[in-house]
């Protein structure tokens, strides 16, 4: 005698070792926010500090550029690592439009300067200088959440 149920039974418990088999076979969560954390470690370590010129910011666009395209390629499982990667990657994008912004509004030294009295190029100064703060902000808090989840 047959018990259709019974192999309903098995094939789902077939389908659901499977699961877990290809699932553990993924990177873990730990080995996943090591991977993102030590990328932006790496990144952060490249960073130009001091005299902020034409060239030191030329070189940190391609820096935050190749920083997205590298979280990008991560293949991330986890729905809270996921969410938070794509916050840090939108993070860097806005900070390479406005480093774009600043070279735009930038001297041939690549240093921002307008003369007293010129209102535009005040509020433009003004304006690349809280978009740049604010993507550095939105990065700060992003990196916080990969800490905690990650930790957790």
């Amino acid at each position: 005698m047959r018990y259709p149920w019974m192999n309903r039974s098995c094939l789902a418990g077939a389908i659901a070792a499977l699961g877990v088999v290809l699932f553990s076979c993924g990177p873990s969560k730990a080995e996943q926010c090591r991977e993102i954390l030590d990328l932006i470690q790496q990144s952060e370590a490249q960073r130009t500090l001091g005299d902020y010129n034409r060239a030191a910011q030329q070189a940190e666009l391609q820096r935050y550029q190749a920083l997205v395209d590298d979280l990008d390629a991560i293949r991330v499982s986890n729905s809270a690592l996921r969410d938070h990667r794509t916050q840090l990657v939108e993070a860097y994008e806005n900070l390479i439009v406005s480093t774009h912004r600043y070279l735009e509004a930038s001297n041939a030294d690549g240093h921002l300067s307008y003369t007293a009295g010129d209102a535009n190029a005040e509020a433009t100064v003004n304006a690349v200088q809280a978009q740049k703060m604010q993507a550095h902000n939105r990065i700060d808090l992003a990196v916080g959440l990969f800490y905690t989840t990650c930790l957790n």
